[in-house]
């Protein structure tokens, strides 16, 4: 059975519904279309055998091309012992670990 995927033509048509729905994109990442028409990529995901969401960006400011580039870091990142952009230290501030979150992180990639 082939799995149906989201292009940008359908994240661009989708319209706005009486409640929020989602369009999967595959692994893990949705589009979701909000009641007032604004639509968020989101990921969901399992750390430390709870399910999480992270907001990766907003349509149209962030393409499904970068957001899957942004899934594909998560998802890696995930994988990787140290967990180093994901995990939050219970001393950091919301704003810190946000700020963490959109820089760009070497232990992802090259792991230093």
């Amino acid at each position: 059975m082939a799995t149906k995927t989201l292009t940008d033509f359908a994240a661009r048509n989708a319209k706005a519904k009486d409640k929020p729905y989602k369009l999967a994109a595959g692994g893990g990442l949705y589009l979701e279309v909000m009641p007032n028409g604004s639509k968020y990529w989101r990921m969901k995901y399992r750390f430390a055998g709870r399910e999480k969401r992270l907001a990766v960006g907003v349509y149209p400011e962030v393409t499904l091309r970068e957001v899957v580039i942004k899934r594909d870091d998560a998802r890696a990142g995930l994988r990787e012992p140290c967990g180093c952009k994901f995990v939050r230290d219970p001393d950091e501030t919301e704003e810190s670990f946000r700020a963490r979150w959109h820089t760009p992180n070497e232990c992802i990639r090259g792991h230093a």
